[in-house]
């Protein structure tokens, strides 16, 4: 995600989130070409960490996604950047929120 928000493209993938959801044929080539395999590969990883006993039962997969990613993009959109501390301190909150009781 750092090296996302520094780069340039990292501006025209935002904006191309943008516009996806004001044009729903771009929006649904978006889900289709881009988002949806990403969902799965995220979905993928969930199912093994919970599986292997690191993550919460009670959270779905799109939850879980939602507690880690959404911090980071939220940030880069209120602040513009994202750095290394803010996304580890960012990220090290959403593991403790997801993971499994011991």
């Amino acid at each position: 995600m750092t090296r996302l928000a520094a780069a340039p493209l990292g501006r025209v993938v935002l904006g191309v989130h943008a516009e996806g959801g004001r044009n729903a044929k771009l929006g649904a080539l978006l889900h289709e070409h881009y988002l949806q395999n990403r969902d799965i590969a995220i979905t993928e990883l969930v199912e093994r960490g919970r599986q292997q006993g690191g993550l919460r039962d009670d959270l779905t997969a799109g939850t879980i996604r939602d507690l880690v990613f959404g911090p980071l993009i939220y940030h880069w959109l209120m602040v513009g950047e994202l750095d290394r501390a803010t996304a580890e301190t960012l990220v090290s909150a959403a593991r403790r929120a997801i993971a499994a009781e011991p």
